[in-house]
């Protein structure tokens, strides 16, 4: 992860306690760590035998709303681009019933959690019925990761 998106995702968990109270789900978010950047490859081998994958999102909240399963969010810098693992469990997971951003703020990204969690309670239409998600609705700044 380079150095302002460690920035922006400590900001986001900052945020997360300040604001477990008013969403106590968020007490269950958490963060992937999956950097392979500067670490011997000794350690990448355990890590890839200990099931580390590379594309998996930066941050997983695991409370189902409206239609959706959950909310994985992708943390990238302003001109940073998704990578082709990213984007393909992105489309992997939108595809299990899952509500996935990429957020390139740390304001973006608590903005995509406060209209997640603004979805409502967990009400499983199918996959064809799903309501939009924050960031495909213009509620949020973030955007969806779509198949191209």
């Amino acid at each position: 992860m380079k150095h302002i998106e460690y920035d922006y995702q400590c900001a986001v968990f900052q945020w997360v306690e300040f604001n477990k109270v008013k969403y106590p789900e968020l007490k269950f978010m958490y963060a992937v760590i999956n950097e392979t950047r500067g670490i011997s490859p000794q350690k990448g081998a355990r890590d890839k035998r200990q099931g580390k994958r590379s594309g998996v999102p930066d941050i997983c909240l695991p409370a189902a709303r409206g239609g959706y399963f959950g909310l994985y969010i992708e943390m990238k810098a302003p001109k940073g681009q998704l990578t082709d693992n990213q984007i393909r469990y992105a489309i992997f997971l939108k595809d299990q019933g899952y509500c996935v951003a990429c957020c390139k703020s740390p304001e973006s990204a608590t903005k995509t959690i406060k209209d997640y969690m603004a979805l409502g309670p967990f009400k499983y239409k199918g996959p064809d019925k799903r309501k939009e998600t924050p960031e495909s609705s213009g509620k949020s700044q973030c955007f969806s990761v779509r198949k191209k």
